[in-house]
């Protein structure tokens, strides 16, 4: 085993569960696959993991809400009878989201910088290229919520070789940075995946980045202790 690797307590939060899920195995709760396939969007399924507020159990009756999902992991670090609960802010919905007059739907306007599908170009020489439009969890406070999830974003091949298309015959961009979903989810049959490796392959590109800020946050094992080989 090396030596700077030290094996975590078995009884801190890659383990944390909530008793709604207690007799699940750990080969299961500790599979990103698992967590994905068992994400909480309903008010019952809520409702059995944590004490919903009145203003809660409205907004996840209303229709055209943003659409809600939870891993089973992020659920269970949310505490079950405060409102005020950072975590619970984060995703689980409030009634308030139904009457927001001040909110926009693009309030980074990225839709005027546009100039190919799914990219977003505000510097010269970088782009943010959206390849995926599916976390694991759901911020209530997403500043892509037009895209989140939603059927009429085109994310198909032939949308993701006119995005390559533009990036290639645009030698000033250097920096394409991938968002907008799982990296996890970026296998090389997808669309996603598939970009990830053909912006790397365009000669003008020095860096190629993927978003994985909520990887390790969303679901358990992430960054987990994995014992050496050796």
């Amino acid at each position: 085993m090396s030596k700077d690797l030290v094996a975590p307590d078995e009884t801190l939060s890659v383990h944390t569960r909530a008793p709604y899920w207690k007799d699940v195995p750990d080969e299961k709760w500790l599979s990103w696959r698992w967590q994905m396939s068992n994400r909480l969007n309903t008010l019952d399924e809520l409702g059995a993991v944590i004490n919903l507020t009145d203003s809660e159990r409205e907004a996840l009756s209303a229709q055209g809400l943003f659409r809600v999902d939870i891993t089973p992991y992020f659920a269970s670090l949310i505490d079950p009878d405060d409102p005020n609960c950072p975590i619970r802010k984060q995703v689980v919905p409030h009634v308030a989201e139904l009457h927001d007059p001040l909110g926009v739907i693009d309030p980074l306007e990225e839709e005027q910088h546009n100039p190919a599908p799914n990219v977003i170009k505000v510097y010269p020489d970088r782009i943010a290229w959206c390849v995926a439009n599916n976390c694991a969890s759901l911020c209530r406070h997403c500043l892509r919520k037009r895209m989140v999830g939603r059927e009429n974003f085109d994310f198909s091949r032939g949308a993701r070789q006119e995005a390559l298309d533009y990036i290639a015959a645009t030698p000033d961009i250097r920096d394409v940075l991938l968002t907008g979903g799982v990296p996890l989810n970026f296998r090389k049959d997808t669309s996603a995946g598939s970009a990830s490796g053909s912006s790397s392959a365009v000669a003008s590109i020095q860096r190629a980045s993927v978003i994985v800020a909520g990887v390790a946050t969303l679901m358990p094992g992430m960054c987990a202790y994995q014992p050496s080989s050796e």
